[in-house]
């Protein structure tokens, strides 16, 4: 195979696999690996399913593939159908009403792995933060309530899940924030916003 796309469910033997998966690449001779990690994972050592990905982006580094780029998308917006599906009138989501959270589609992840696939030279060894449109809750709650055209509330959810509490106390203090502009400017992207995905799903916000 010339190409190899790897993109892992969160799990203790993570690492493990996406080593394995890195071997038998290097043994098929494949020429070509896009990997699918986290945003900024190489910055949140104490958050688990963010740092294991970390090491296996550089165990990806380390090895014999030609031709390797990190994609590293943020939150998905495939998330939001979750924060809506108990109470329409409500969003319930992660973070604190003023965190800015970067978001991106998980088809625009897709978009970008396929550019890289064909253009192996230009994406070589980059590693690409990845979101399509950056908010935090309150804009969030003022764009469901545009394009649903009915006031919404948000609500920030009460996390008990430990790796879960520790990955949205980084963002809360990383205070990170893709540059989508840019993003889109310097590799030619058409990235979805979060307007546009709710709107293109409307039927499933009701």
């Amino acid at each position: 195979a010339d190409g190899l796309f790897i993109a892992q469910a969160i799990s203790d033997k993570e690492v493990e696999q996406g080593y394995k998966i890195i071997n038998a690449a290097e043994k098929a001779c494949v020429k070509q690996v896009v990997y699918s990690s986290v945003g900024r994972a190489h910055d949140a050592p104490n958050v688990p399913h963010f740092h294991s990905k970390f090491l296996i982006e550089e165990y990806l580094k380390k090895s014999s593939i030609k031709y390797y780029t990190i994609l590293r998308p943020f939150s998905f917006m495939q998330n939001l159908f979750y924060a809506t599906r108990y109470d329409k009138e409500k969003i319930n989501f992660w973070t604190d009403p003023q965190t800015i959270v970067n978001h991106i589609a998980c088809e625009d992840i897709g978009k970008v792995a396929a550019q890289a696939f064909l253009n192996p030279e230009k994406y070589n060894h980059q590693s690409i933060e990845l979101a399509g449109d950056t908010m935090n809750g309150n804009q969030l709650c003022e764009t469901f309530s545009k394009v649903l055209e009915r006031p919404m509330k948000y609500v920030k959810m009460d996390v008990k899940d430990e790796s879960t509490r520790l990955m949205i106390q980084w963002i809360e203090n990383s205070k990170f924030v893709v540059d989508v502009n840019a993003l889109k400017e310097e590799y030619g992207l058409n990235l979805k916003s979060v307007e546009d995905f709710i709107r293109d799903n409307r039927d499933v916000f009701g």
